[in-house]
């Protein structure tokens, strides 16, 4: 029987895994282990820590971004579009139909946007680091 003052096996997993993220003793946000299950799965007192060990495969970052590009291509040819239908305008006074595809628009204009800094965050995430020659 270890003694009393020997971390018990949940401490050790937590003290694993905040090392495996790079938190120094003391420093930084504290993580423990689940034991609900028996997969160790990392809980920070932080409600949106889990977002910082999420991993992205080069190429659905890549999808991302392009996505996020496709949208700023599309949506506003779309609304230029839209605006030269006769449908759109009375004079100067927007009707429905165009107020309803404006908002469209700008919704998706947003979305592809945080689509697209999420790809260009998961492409960063994969550069390499520098590769040093044998030689030198």
């Amino acid at each position: 029987m270890p003694p009393k003052d020997w971390p018990s096996s949940v401490e050790r997993r937590s003290k694993r895994l905040n090392s495996e993220v790079g938190l120094a003793a003391g420093a930084g946000r504290n993580y423990a282990v689940s034991t609900s299950s028996s997969r160790d799965r990392v809980v920070a007192q932080n409600p949106l820590a889990h977002w910082q060990l999420m991993k992205l495969s080069r190429g659905w970052s890549w999808f991302l971004v392009t996505f996020g590009v496709w949208s700023w291509i599309i949506w506003p040819t779309f609304i230029k579009n839209i605006a030269n239908d006769k449908r759109s305008f009375t004079g100067n006074t927007p009707h429905a139909f165009f107020i309803v595809h404006l908002v469209l628009t700008v919704a998706s204009l947003t979305l592809g946007t945080a689509i697209g800094v999420l790809g260009i965050k998961g492409v960063r995430g994969h550069r390499k680091a520098p590769k040093l020659s044998p030689e030198g």
